[in-house]
């Protein structure tokens, strides 16, 4: 047994060229004859060779064809049955010239490659998150195209589309590679829709695409931004507490996280609350117009990234008055001198004022005793500068604090003594129109100890 396998090495030396190198091409129809009478002498298939009879066979004439099993170059790589780079496979049959005349004949078969395989993509939609401040010529490795061809049949180029409104351009090496060249801004444009096309080298060209979605996501690099910087509104001082006033809002062009805001109030009076999330402001304890009329205060929306950007806004609260202080009337006759003295408010828009020393309360400030007069339209008929004031005015007006009205005094009357009875005239109408007003208007509890009698 040693001396047949010696002698058979001797003669697969002596027999180096008993080799033949046939090119095919992958894929070849069944029955497709690859060599015709390899030999006129007996051959057998060599058990090195047994994997490939599924592929060949030898017909009675001993010649090699192909078998039904179609023969694909990339499996033959994939399964390592040859060199990816040149897909060679040996037959090897034993050739019988004589019983002592024995060779290894080689049939060396290389499989062309033939392009039947389009590149694809491991993913055909591929989204990329990508921060908005990223820098210019920042650069996105992007995954390779796979064509199971080889050499100039497999992946030879690829493209990017769109080309115009794009802020990436393609580099193309090995790996294709997204490069930034415009600054994101995600509060303009929050994505971008591309293609990125791989071309093999084929005659026609195959090709594959890959949709990819770049997503901008956002940085924080928006501050709230308020609808207004001062707001101002207006309220009764019996508004009721723990009522809604007024809304705040702000928006913030970020998102998520770096766009929602919480709200906060700077008041020293501790008289509003606002709600954080909402930016409702309510009333926490009541107003009083006699004692301010007006707030300032500091509002603060704040979002939540990192880092973290607030905004300020003013508040302005103009307390509105309310006639909330019962009127001091007196009417009374004593002899001919007939006092009447009334105490309203807002001395802003009366025609005559007298201060007599009644506590002013709905006027918000103290006076010293001290009489003075006040005209807005110049509606006053006559003044008796020691006994005190009478005129036109309006007496079923809300709008006077204190009004003193007595008879004039003829020494008080500078001219004739008709000037001082239509004077006299004049007050005793005006009186008229007060005793109407106060037995119609007014109830007599509402006197009290501030009323001055003269």
């Amino acid at each position: 047994m040693l001396i047949f396998y010696f002698l058979m090495i001797i003669l697969i030396s002596a027999y180096d060229n008993n080799t033949s190198r046939i090119y095919i091409h992958e894929e070849l129809s069944s029955n497709t004859l690859i060599f015709s009478s390899i030999s006129s002498y007996n051959l057998q298939w060599l058990p090195s060779s047994y994997l490939f009879q599924t592929y060949f066979y030898l017909n009675q004439n001993q010649s090699l064809y192909t078998t039904n099993q179609i023969i694909n170059r990339e499996e033959f790589c994939e399964n390592k049955f040859c060199h990816c780079s040149e897909c060679l496979i040996n037959l090897n049959f034993l050739q019988t010239f004589s019983t002592n005349n024995i060779s290894i004949r080689t049939i060396q078969i290389i499989i062309k490659d033939i392009n039947d395989h389009s590149p694809t993509f491991k993913k055909t939609f591929l989204q990329l998150p990508i921060a908005e401040n990223l820098p210019i010529d920042y650069e996105i490795p992007l995954e390779s195209a796979i064509d199971n061809d080889y050499g100039i049949l497999s992946i030879q180029n690829y493209e990017l589309y769109p080309l115009i409104n794009n802020p990436f351009s393609l580099i193309k090496r090995s790996k294709p590679i997204l490069k930034l060249k415009k600054i994101l801004d995600r509060e303009i444009k929050s994505n971008y829709l591309l293609k990125l096309i791989a071309y093999d080298g084929g005659q026609p060209s195959l090709s594959g695409e890959q949709n990819i979605e770049i997503i901008v996501t956002d940085v924080n690099d928006n501050a709230p931004i308020f609808d207004q910087m001062i707001y101002r509104k207006s309220l009764p001082e019996n508004q009721l507490i723990d009522s809604i006033i007024f809304k705040i809002h702000a928006n913030d062009h970020d998102a998520d996280e770096n766009a929602r805001i919480s709200y906060s109030i700077d008041d020293q009076s501790n008289i509003f609350h606002i709600n954080e999330r909402t930016g409702e402001i309510y009333l926490k304890k009541s107003l009083d117009y006699e004692k301010q009329r007006s707030y300032s205060m500091t509002i603060k929306a704040r979002d939540h990234g990192i880092p973290q950007l607030n905004n300020y806004a003013t508040l302005i609260i103009d307390v509105t008055d309310v006639n909330d202080h019962v009127p001091n009337v007196l009417l009374t006759e004593n002899s001919s001198n007939r006092i009447y003295q009334y105490g309203i408010k807002q001395a802003a828009d009366m025609n005559v004022i007298n201060t007599s020393g009644v506590h002013q309360r709905d006027f918000g400030y103290s006076e010293k005793v001290e009489r003075y007069l006040t005209h807005l339209n110049s509606r006053v008929t006559g003044i008796d500068k020691d006994e005190g004031v009478y005129g036109s005015s309006d007496i079923s007006s809300d709008h006077v604090q204190q009004l003193t009205i007595r008879p004039p005094s003829i020494s008080s009357i500078h001219s004739s003594q008709q000037a001082y009875q239509d004077s006299l005239k004049r007050f005793e109408q005006l009186y008229s129109i007060v005793e109407h007003h106060q037995k119609t208007k007014l109830h007599t509890s509402a006197f009290s100890s501030d009323s001055l009698i003269v």
